[in-house]
């Protein structure tokens, strides 16, 4: 323990505490045992307290769970990574035969890829990175939401970004990778804080400094990363546990029905410009 001066900030409870964290909620000083993690920075006993007295049941119902869907996507992409390296599974690579490819998801109809190119990564330093912001992500995200939620808005948010990926890259490029489906996350999150009425501002930072990486470093496919954040908002409002449950049903139900027109018009347009490529080049 140490000894409080005149001027050093003091725990709001425990007033001979030293400590320089404050509450990210009312901001007042809160020493070690008083720390409650929350999905950005600590929050104060009391103000926990409030939150769960301000909050439906059903909510906090789900606020034990064990995030196994968050282990168990980190597990699989870890063995397809596995995989891919000891050149298990496929003869031209799991990147080649998984990722966002849009000249073969128009030509050929491998629309698989807007789902599987979640699942891989480029290399093992895109699949670490990834990775353990959603080791991170996921896990508050499974904790509010619940199993089948957080597999839901991971799956389809995964989905907008692949479609986005697919609508505004070029043709000949592939993009693979789960950032889509964590900025998902990310904005589910945010979609969450606000509805407890939390400070939300350092969540807003995380997502906004990440895009702004996107935008910087060559080779980033920020297009998933914005389709991805455009629909775990929507999706992620919807599946907040305490909405009535035609709302978590239908509302994932026709983002998906969307995305998958998207894809379609998508791929109405880009096959007359492949065919038109093929021709000047034979």
């Amino acid at each position: 323990m140490t000894e409080a001066g005149a001027s050093d900030p003091v725990c709001a409870r425990h007033p001979d505490r030293v400590t320089y964290v404050l509450c990210n909620r009312c901001g007042r000083g809160i020493c070690t045992d008083c720390m409650i993690p929350a999905p950005v920075g600590f929050h104060c006993p009391d103000c926990v307290r409030e939150a769960r007295a301000s909050t439906p049941r059903r909510v906090r119902r789900v606020a034990d769970t064990t995030p196994t869907v968050t282990y168990g996507i980190v597990i699989l992409c870890v063995i397809i990574q596995v995989l891919g390296d000891l050149g298990i599974g496929t003869s031209t690579g799991w990147v080649q035969e998984l990722s966002v490819f849009p000249a073969r998801i128009a030509a050929f109809g491998e629309t698989y890829r807007l789902i599987t190119a979640i699942f891989v990564h480029s290399g093992w330093l895109h699949l670490g990175m990834n990775m353990l912001v959603l080791w991170i992500m996921g896990r508050s995200v499974e904790q509010a939401f619940g199993h089948v939620r957080t597999a839901a808005l991971f799956l389809i948010a995964g989905f907008g970004g692949a479609v986005a990926s697919y609508w505004f890259n070029d043709p000949f490029v592939a993009g693979v990778g789960a950032s889509g489906a964590i900025f998902g996350m990310f904005a589910a999150i945010f979609m969450v804080g606000r509805e407890l009425r939390v400070n939300t501002q350092e969540i807003v930072g995380v997502i906004a400094l990440n895009l702004v990486i996107g935008f910087v470093i060559p080779g980033v496919d920020w297009r998933a990363h914005l389709g991805g954040l455009v629909t775990g908002a929507i999706v992620g409002w919807a599946l907040i546990p305490h909405r009535h449950r035609v709302l978590q049903v239908l509302v994932p139900v026709l983002v998906v029905a969307g995305l998958v027109l998207a894809t379609q018009w998508r791929t109405d347009v880009l096959l007359p410009q492949l065919a038109a490529q093929l021709v000047v080049h034979s």
